[in-house]
């Protein structure tokens, strides 16, 4: 896994496609996507199932949150509605389902939903 792909449909039906990198994320931080996916979670405190212990203790979720941002927004950032009462929806593929979207920030610490 070294691209993410993103498609973003437009109301008028025009689709733009980007992409993300991956590589720095496996490259520099020894890590994937999904493995990032599950250490957000539990830096934000959402378990992972019945039983299971999570792998990392973060005090400060924020740098997780941003980086999700960084690779999954920031690309169709430009893209999105500034509308406040704009819909946005995300179909998300494999371990992307478990993004808690509301919750990523960007680099100024706004939320995605603000």
């Amino acid at each position: 896994e070294s691209e993410l792909y993103i498609w973003a449909i437009q109301p008028t039906g025009e689709v733009t496609f980007r992409k993300s990198d991956l590589k720095p994320l496996w490259q520099a931080q020894k890590t994937s996507l999904f493995q990032l996916v599950g250490d957000t979670r539990d830096s934000i405190g959402v378990q992972r199932g019945l039983g299971v212990v999570p792998r990392v203790t973060v005090a400060n979720p924020t740098k997780k949150l941003q980086q999700l941002y960084q690779i999954l927004i920031k690309p169709i950032a430009d893209i999105l509605p500034t509308q406040p009462n704009a819909h946005v929806i995300f179909i998300p593929q494999k371990s992307l389902f478990l993004v808690p979207f509301p919750a990523l920030k960007d680099e100024a610490g706004n939320y995605l939903i603000d």
